[in-house]
């Protein structure tokens, strides 16, 4: 075959690949996140993320950040990542590598099964493994009751046994379940089988324990939880936020929000993601003015200084917010729309929301419209560093 006709099949034509600059920001293992909010993988309707948000309205309990996921999907990139527990299918005799403790006994029935009998008091069997803070972590686990009433879960648990995951419960089925949790501390956690409640028996069948993703955002009450929509998490002006525990950079930072305007504003600056001190200095914020400009806030400058010249209600936008000690850009779509001067650090001492302003961790300035993908990096960004992330996001990619 001819060179030309190799190359036309994309062999051997000596052009290599443009690097993903989303993926950029986070090279390195460098901080930030990156929800995207169009893509089911990655969306959970609890803070758990036992149940997957899969319908138009559902609501969202936790978002997983895919900064580190270089593109992949969720199912891949817990694929692609080791397993931190030891013997994690029960396959030899003694279970060795776990423990069992409590009223009763553990006992070994053959490869993949470990039978929990409780009496007087609960049963369980467990794996010790170390976690470090601000890291996500999956459990996933199958077991089942097979004797009595009473319950057979697996759940996290901290060495003073107390719980730090959702709870998963095998009463009916042995399907594997999953559960994500974030870690906010460095530390070894316990990985528990446990039958409970009532006397009876339950089966131990696997479990695996991974470090999938980095900071996740988390909603435990469930009126506060933004709403699933084709184009982008819904939040609703009052009260909606997803939390986080990650705290920015005091110099260098970005945020680029993909999101849909309100068409309409009560009289206050509406917060896409944002914090600042109760003094009301060290901002890090982007967010719609009441006249429905992009503004964002950096150190001791607010949006009524860093702020758009447009009306954008009602719109699709992508705009982004860059700092680097001394200089603060703001982009909408195409264009940097304001320059000027820095004034102030951002505050390090306090996490960042999404979907409102946290003023010393306490919440106003509600979001009233649909965020798509949010990305925050600790890196700055020059108009053509920007556009090459816009085009990345309008791609899809």
């Amino acid at each position: 075959m001819s060179r030309l006709g190799l190359r036309r099949l994309g062999v051997g034509s000596g052009r290599p690949s443009a690097p993903d600059p989303i993926a950029a920001l986070f090279a390195g293992g460098a901080g930030g996140f990156d929800y995207n909010f169009a893509k089911l993988d990655r969306l959970f309707q609890d803070s758990g993320g036992v149940t997957a948000a899969s319908l138009l309205d559902d609501p969202i309990g936790l978002a997983l950040d895919s900064a580190q996921w270089a593109g992949r999907t969720l199912q891949q990139q817990v694929a692609g990542r080791p397993g931190l527990l030891i013997n994690p299918s029960l396959v030899q005799e003694n279970f060795v590598n776990w423990a069992s403790s409590g009223g009763g006994a553990a006992e070994w029935v053959s490869n993949g099964v470990v039978r929990l009998t409780r009496s007087g008091s609960n049963v369980v069997l467990r794996q010790a493994v170390p976690v470090v803070a601000g890291r996500t972590y999956r459990l996933a686990a199958s077991a089942l009751r097979t004797v009595g009433s009473g319950n057979m879960v697996a759940l996290i648990r901290d060495t003073s046994n107390t719980a730090l995951s959702a709870v998963l419960n095998f009463n009916a089925s042995a399907a594997e379940q999953a559960t994500y949790w974030t870690a906010t501390f460095t530390g070894n956690v316990r990985i528990s089988f446990e039958r409970t409640t009532t006397d009876g028996q339950g089966e131990c069948y696997s479990a695996s324990f991974k470090d999938v993703s980095t900071i996740a955002g988390s909603q435990a009450a469930t009126s506060y939880r933004p709403r699933f929509q084709a184009d982008g998490a819904k939040f609703d002006a009052l009260d909606d936020r997803l939390l986080t525990t990650y705290s920015s950079a005091v110099e260098t930072n970005c945020i680029v929000a993909d999101v849909t305007l309100p068409t309409s504003f009560p009289a206050s600056t509406q917060v896409i993601c944002g914090r600042r001190t109760s003094g009301g200095s060290g901002h890090l914020m982007l967010g719609v003015r009441t006249n429905g400009r992009l503004g964002g806030g950096v150190g001791n400058q607010g949006t009524e200084t860093i702020v758009g010249t447009t009306d954008l209600s009602g719109q699709r936008v992508i705009a982004g917010l860059s700092c680097n000690g001394s200089t603060v850009r703001l982009f909408v779509n195409d264009a940097e729309v304001y320059t000027g001067a820095q004034v102030g650090l951002a505050a390090s001492a306090f996490t960042l929301p999404v979907g409102g302003l946290s003023t010393a961790d306490a919440m106003s300035n509600f979001f009233g419209g649909h965020i798509k993908r949010l990305i925050v990096a600790q890196k700055s960004l020059d108009l053509a560093q920007f556009q090459a992330i816009r085009n990345r996001i309008l791609s899809g990619a």
